[in-house]
């Protein structure tokens, strides 16, 4: 996805603002999720498996294991790579909480994984694990794919309110995508921390309504649209093709929109929507 370009204005206004002083997982066990009829803060390739290995290795051994509280959540324990399960997800820690295929088990998985070693492997029932995204404080916008800041002194990129969701956006992208012509006032008021930020994911894509409690939508695994599983069958009213597959993990319900083409021989769209910080 391309980011969306913003207004001179409103670009030197966030600039503005970013120099004004403002106020003050773990792994689990799954299986391939299974497509059903039934329907429930705040595109680029990925580094090297040296890059990755190096990096997650220092922090895994430096992060002491802590026991990890379950809460509700948006996304389900499936790879952030493949959209897949099974019994090798290793969950970041961290404040974006996504879960990732540690290591290939076998030739005929498809997917990139982490590249984590027998040796690193052996030290996750006592380490924490947390990402790249974490450790760096920078985060993809959901809805460019672009990573930026998400650390209070150069902040970029603001994590949704929602407590189930854990996305990060530009400001300037989500005036775009909610279609806000002047935006100088949200802006401000979210920089400030006057105003929280609540993404699309928890606002029906057609009858408009919000809502905030997890899986209570179906929610597109690559971008901010979500839906009420009866007005996205209404594909009249939704915009999205009668092809559209409804598959479920657990309680939650997701899609992938018409926004993405599908490769058959993965079953999913190009899996070039992940980015990492580069290696310090």
């Amino acid at each position: 996805m391309d980011c969306y370009e913003e207004p001179m204005e409103m670009v030197s206004f966030v600039q503005t603002m970013r120099k004004s002083p403002r106020p003050k997982m773990k792994a689990s066990k799954n299986s391939r999720p299974s497509v059903a009829d039934n329907m429930s803060s705040n595109d680029v390739p990925l580094p090297s498996d040296t890059q990755t290995l190096s990096s997650c290795e220092t922090e895994v051994k430096q992060q002491p294991k802590q026991e990890s509280i379950e809460e509700p959540r948006d996304d389900p324990t499936i790879c952030v790579f493949c959209d897949d399960g099974g019994d090798n997800i290793l969950s970041c820690e961290g404040i974006c909480q996504r879960h990732f295929h540690a290591q290939k088990v076998d030739d005929e998985m498809e997917c990139q994984t982490l590249g984590f070693s027998s040796e690193m492997m052996k030290n996750l029932d006592s380490v924490s694990f947390i990402c790249e995204n974490c450790k760096h404080q920078k985060h993809q916008c959901f809805i460019c794919g672009e990573l930026g800041s998400s650390s209070d002194e150069n902040r970029e990129v603001y994590m949704c309110h929602v407590q189930s969701c854990k996305k990060f956006y530009h400001l300037h992208c989500m005036l775009r995508i909610r279609g806000i012509a002047h935006g100088t006032h949200y802006v401000k008021q979210i920089m400030t921390g006057t105003m929280k930020l609540f993404c699309p994911r928890h606002r029906c894509d057609t009858c408009k309504i919000e809502d905030v409690f997890a899986g209570k939508l179906v929610q597109c695994r690559r971008c901010p649209r979500a839906w009420h599983a009866d007005c996205l069958k209404d594909f009249k009213k939704s915009g999205e093709l009668e092809s559209t597959q409804i598959w479920k993990h657990d309680r939650f319900k997701y899609i992938y929109c018409r926004n993405h083409d599908i490769l058959q021989e993965l079953k999913t769209p190009k899996r070039d929507h992940v980015k990492f910080p580069d290696p310090e």
